[in-house]
């Protein structure tokens, strides 16, 4: 898969030393260096001291076709004569429901923090045309520095370029050539999960209150009645 032939190809390689040269210069370059259209985008940031959360975004439409395509879930004929395919709405739902979009994150998505592999998760998948998708990685321990591989799309051609933004805003270039990077966490400021008691705190005390209002109401209401048994037994 991906070693097709296709007219959007061609252009991506005649210009690819272009965009070798913008990657170098910096993001802001960079973000306009994919020949066909915007890069895709990543977010990385942590989901918890010991999580690292990596979000990404298409860049165009039709490359979640070429995906869907590489990926076995679109006929041959989808491909046009000219080698160019055009995008549709079914491509989209047919990538989020395959099995093999998830195997594909992970696969293409790495990260090291401490000298250990990070351990995806399950992809959380949401509109991949305007939220994308995001892949936890649980780590050893909190996470300070973490070196990110990230490869997606660049199995199918090398010139596709991710432009990643870090927690705190800073920003690196992935292509089929810079294919890993250094980034720099702070777990102070990661979510923290709230404990399980607190979770049963907050569940449970409105029951606990209403169970003893309901004891203490019946015990007086059980004393009141016995106390006028007595003042009319005693009358």
């Amino acid at each position: 898969m991906g070693d097709h032939l296709r007219q959007p190809a061609l252009w991506r390689w005649l210009l690819l030393p272009l965009a070798a040269v913008l990657a170098l210069a910096g993001p802001a370059g960079a973000a306009q260096a994919h020949p066909m259209g915007p890069p895709q985008q990543a977010s990385l940031s942590l989901a918890a001291p010991d999580q690292v959360r990596v979000t990404w975004k298409v860049g165009a439409p039709d490359d979640l076709s070429w995906l869907a395509y590489d990926l076995g879930l679109l006929p041959a004929d989808r491909i046009m004569l000219d080698g160019a395919i055009t995008p549709q709405a079914d491509d989209v739902r047919l990538l989020q429901d395959s099995p093999a979009l998830a195997k594909y994150l992970t696969s293409r998505v790495r990260v090291v923090s401490g000298g250990q592999e990070c351990q995806p998760g399950r992809p959380e998948l949401g509109d991949l045309g305007t939220a994308g998708a995001s892949v936890v990685f649980t780590c050893a321990a909190p996470v300070h520095q973490a070196s990110i591989e990230l490869g997606l799309l660049t199995d199918l051609e090398a010139s596709y370029a991710t432009v990643a933004t870090g927690a705190d805003g800073t920003q690196a270039v992935y292509n089929g050539h810079v294919t890993s990077h250094d980034w720099t966490f702070d777990p102070a400021t990661a979510p923290r999960p709230e404990p399980a008691m607190a979770g049963l705190t907050g569940n449970w005390l409105p029951a606990v209150g209403l169970g003893a209002a309901l004891v203490l109401g019946i015990g007086g209401l059980t004393w009141w009645l016995a106390g006028r048994k007595r003042k009319q037994a005693v009358s």
